[in-house]
């Protein structure tokens, strides 16, 4: 089916970019003015800036966007075949599709595939090289973090962040090296990104607390992150909640709540929660002068955890 009733592919189009970049449809304009307008890409550049909404695969599928747009690239493919003047009018803007498309996770989602193989055929037909990785658009995906302001519940006070992951490699990493050393100087931790770094998540003292170094470089925390990131990159999307819970009078979080839906590819929901402790190490022991609970021939051993399996593997 089109995707408006305007009967004009390029204005379809047009709809389409939009739709994948999160913004609202553009007002109704003349095939030229949609031919300027997806020539110049603005949608691209808005993205790039923070100001649109990458949906996932999940969230497309689940409106029936799909339908549509594969029927539109297939209206496509076939004018080009019949019109050669075609294809060479839409030339000026397939670099911008293919861009487009980019920002959509890679793979996991057979609706994007075939609307990646649709394009790449058509600018084959084009004669146009798909432009080089160094033009991919990064999203600035920060504006869809929350930070609520921290809450008292009981013995405990909390610390939030919140909202949709972006995608490893689609989006802006934002690390700020300079709050990262204002947290962790002088504690033996890592200033650990309640929102990690490779999904986008704002690189300000609002998104850090001191976290354990094993937890957070190589430990459990960082091998859910990592499950995280293998299901954003196969068209999963992850909303998150993260919650550092702290003691009366201290300033380091001795636990760490993570609970967060995945939106599957057909628009269906799942949730799932952790709970990490965040335990002190040696260093951070010595620098907060507290006295060690174990022997130093009895310290604690990293286990390693298969978060697919949910279980110790040693």
């Amino acid at each position: 089916m089109p995707l408006s009733n305007s009967n004009s592919p390029l204005h379809d189009l047009l709809l389409f970019c939009h739709e994948i970049a999160g913004f609202q449809p553009p007002p109704d304009v003349t095939d030229t003015q949609s031919a300027e307008a997806l020539k110049q890409g603005a949608w691209l550049a808005r993205v790039e800036a923070g100001d649109g909404r990458i949906p996932y695969v999940g969230e497309l599928a689940h409106t029936h966007s799909f339908i549509g747009f594969k029927a539109l690239f297939a209206r496509l493919v076939m004018k080009s075949q019949a019109d050669p003047a075609f294809t060479g009018g839409i030339r000026p803007f397939l670099a911008n599709l293919f861009l487009t498309l980019q920002l959509l996770p890679d793979y996991g989602s057979t609706e994007v595939d075939s609307l990646r193989q649709r394009l790449s055929l058509l600018m084959e037909r084009a004669r146009l090289n798909r432009p080089p990785a160094t033009k991919y658009i990064k999203a600035d995906v920060t504006d869809q973090f929350q930070f609520p302001a921290p809450f008292q519940e009981g013995a405990y006070h909390y610390v939030e962040a919140n909202g949709r992951l972006g995608v490893p490699g689609k989006v802006k990493q934002q690390r700020d090296r300079n709050s990262q050393r204002r947290v962790s100087r002088r504690t033996g931790d890592d200033a650990g990104h309640l929102i990690g770094n490779q999904f986008g998540g704002p690189g300000g003292v609002e998104n850090l607390t001191a976290q354990n170094k094993i937890a957070n470089e190589n430990g459990t925390f960082h091998a859910l992150e990592d499950r995280w990131a293998e299901k954003l990159k196969n068209s999963i999307g992850i909303e998150v909640v993260v919650q550092d819970v702290f003691r009366d009078n201290e300033d380091r979080p001795f636990m760490r709540r993570a609970a967060w839906n995945e939106i599957l590819v057909d628009g269906a929901i799942l949730k799932d929660e952790l709970v990490f402790a965040n335990t002190h190490t040696p260093g951070s022991r010595k620098w907060r002068e507290i006295a060690p609970t174990v022997p130093d021939d009895n310290v604690g051993k990293l286990i390693p955890v298969d978060f697919r399996l949910r279980r110790r593997l040693s």
